[in-house]
């Protein structure tokens, strides 16, 4: 009686990490993308700089979208990291 007791706790705790990780990421790989990010701002736009404001993941394509704002608010935008590299960003004016 008691070992399905501690089954079934062990399997609900199994389930909730299961689903805090398909919907809110790897936290290891959420960090490892703000500082990816954070390197990637650097170098391409020295030029200005950028907080990071927010960082989501959608798990059906394993990407985490990091939002930066610019430290005087005029710039903001969202740089898409996925399995470790930048593929994709987007800025609310060019920064060419």
């Amino acid at each position: 009686m008691k070992i399905k007791i501690v089954i079934s706790i062990f399997l609900c705790i199994f389930l909730a990490v299961c689903t805090f990780f398909f919907f809110y990421g790897n936290p290891i790989s959420r960090r490892q993308s703000i500082e990816i990010v954070e390197d990637y701002v650097r170098t391409k736009y020295p030029e200005h700089s950028f907080n990071i404001f927010d960082v989501n993941h959608y798990p059906g394509e394993g990407i985490f979208i990091v939002h930066v704002i610019s430290m005087g608010g005029g710039v903001e935008g969202n740089i898409d990291v996925k399995k470790g590299k930048v593929i994709n960003e987007e800025f609310s004016v060019s920064l060419e």
